[in-house]
């Protein structure tokens, strides 16, 4: 599926409820809030979330519910049953962010349509809400970079050193920022046996095996 579809299925989920509960694709502000919290006295205390190592993706990378909870706590964003799990390791999450760079692909692969994920006119595609995050773009990686620094609490700018490197996040993890060609955000998975919480990395948009997405309630 590509990032708008998975945009739009996360929109229309309900859970089995008669109400809406706005449910919507994580964005990379609410990934953000979700790991500075886990890094904090409220989580982790400083300490690393374990990395998910399942090669099929299995939540707390065991298919045992015992064993989730159990042996792959500290999987969780706090170290016990009652945490975030998936956060380090497993599949990329694609997430509702990206770089309005003037991309084919942010078209192609993020929806033209009124409500699609990019959107059907220029204030649309630039604008963000409560269901998707905007980063203004130029499509230089580098120049990119640096404009990002104003976006704050997203666990990019404030936790890397570097715009395209295998290890220069917050424990040596990958920090790929978009690029012209991939200018969606991925989140959470792993690079060469190299992740943690805080990596990041960009996508073209389009479908790919290893990759997942995180629904989020809003209140």
């Amino acid at each position: 599926m590509t990032f708008n579809q998975l945009y739009k299925l996360a929109r229309t989920s309900k859970f089995g409820e008669n109400v809406d509960l706005r449910s919507h694709m994580a964005k990379n502000s609410e990934w953000g809030a979700i790991s500075y919290l886990s890094y904090s006295q409220y989580g982790t205390n400083g300490d690393k979330v374990e990395k998910n190592t399942s090669s099929s993706y299995y939540t707390g990378a065991s298919d045992n519910k015992a064993v989730i909870y159990t042996a792959n706590k500290k999987q969780s964003t706090t170290g016990n049953a009652t945490g975030v799990y998936d956060l380090n390791g497993g599949a990329w999450e694609c997430v509702a962010s990206y770089v309005n760079s003037g991309s084919s692909n942010l078209a192609t692969y993020g929806g033209t349509a009124s409500g699609d994920l990019y959107g059907a006119n220029a204030t649309e595609r630039k604008t963000s809400t409560e269901y998707k995050m905007v980063y203004e773009g130029s499509g230089n990686q580098s120049a990119d970079y640096e404009i990002a620094k104003k976006y704050k609490g997203d666990s990019v700018y404030e936790i890397s050193n570097a715009y395209g490197s295998k290890e220069d996040s917050w424990f040596s993890s990958p920090s790929q920022f978009p690029v012209t060609n991939s200018p969606f955000f991925g989140r959470g998975g792993r690079d060469q046996g190299y992740s943690s919480i805080f990596c990041f990395t960009n996508g073209t948009g389009n479908s790919f095996s290893g990759t997942s997405f995180r629904p989020v309630l809003a209140p």
